[in-house]
C-alpha cells in the first residue's frame, strides 16, 4: 500500500523547524508563532513578507499568497510574528482523501482481524450475532410491538426457548471450510481500501501533471 504526503502543506525545508513553531493546526490550515529569524529559518515567510521590517508598507498586519496557493495573514507581536497559513484548494481535497484512506485501512485492519481463523471462532461468531439479532427482534417487534400491538407472554416464552435451541444448533453443528470463498472476502475487503487509495493517487498524480497556472 502506498503512503502519500503532500509537501505543499508543509513549509520550509527542515521539518522540525516548522513543526517547532506550530501553534495549531485546523481543517483550513495552521498558524504558527516565532521570532523573524525563526520563521525565516523555517521557510514559514520570506523577508518581505514581515510587517514593520525595513521595505514593507505594513505595519502590523500584511496578507498576501505564496505562488502555490497558499493564503497568508502575518501579524506582527511585538518581536515576534503570528502567521495564519491557510491550506491551497488541492490541500484540502489531498487530506479529505487521506482521511478517506484512513477510514478504509483501518476498516480493513478490523475486518481482517475479526475474520474467523477456525470452525470454533466462526461458530461462536455467527452464534453470538444470531442471538442478538434475534433479541433485538423480540424487544423491538414482539414485546414492544407496533401500532399498540404485540404478544403475549406465553408467545415471549416460546420465542426465548426457540432462539435458546437454534443457539445450541449453531454452537454445536457441524460447519465446512472453502478456502476459494475465504481469499473472495479478503479480497473484496482489501478492494475497498485499494479504491480509496487510488482516488487520492489519482488526485496527487493529476495535481503533479497540471501545468502551472491551469484552471
Amino acid at each position: 500500500m502506498a503512503v502519500h504526503d503532500s509537501n505543499s502543506t508543509k513549509p520550509g525545508c527542515d521539518e522540525n523547524d516548522w513543526r517547532n513553531l506550530l501553534d495549531s493546526e485546523y481543517c483550513w490550515g495552521r498558524i504558527y508563532r516565532g521570532s523573524r529569524e525563526q520563521l525565516l529559518a523555517a521557510g514559514i515567510v520570506k523577508e518581505n513578507q514581515l510587517p514593520g521590517e525595513p521595505g514593507v508598507n505594513a505595519k502590523t498586519q500584511l496578507q498576501t499568497q505564496t505562488p502555490d496557493g497558499h493564503r497568508l495573514k502575518i501579524r506582527r507581536q511585538h518581536k515576534r510574528f503570528e502567521v495564519w497559513w491557510r491550506f491551497s484548494e488541492d490541500d484540502i481535497r489531498i487530506r479529505e482523501n487521506k482521511e478517506r484512506l484512513d477510514k478504509a485501512l483501518q476498516q480493513e485492519k478490523r475486518l481482517l482481524s475479526t475474520m474467523p481463523c477456525s470452525h470454533e471462532q466462526y461458530r461462536k461468531k455467527i452464534s453470538l450475532f444470531v442471538v442478538e439479532e434475534m433479541f433485538k427482534i423480540r424487544f423491538r417487534l414482539l414485546e414492544h410491538g407496533c401500532g399498540g400491538y404485540c404478544y403475549a407472554p406465553e408467545v415471549l416464552q416460546q420465542f426465548d426457548e426457540a432462539v435458546a435451541e437454534i443457539k445450541v444448533t449453531l454452537d454445536e453443528g457441524r460447519t465446512f471450510f472453502n478456502e476459494r470463498h475465504r481469499r473472495a472476502d479478503i479480497a473484496e475487503i482489501r478492494a475497498l481500501t485499494a479504491k480509496a487509495d487510488l482516488g487520492l493517487q489519482g488526485f496527487i498524480n493529476q495535481i503533479q501533471t497540471e501545468p502551472l497556472g491551469a484552471a
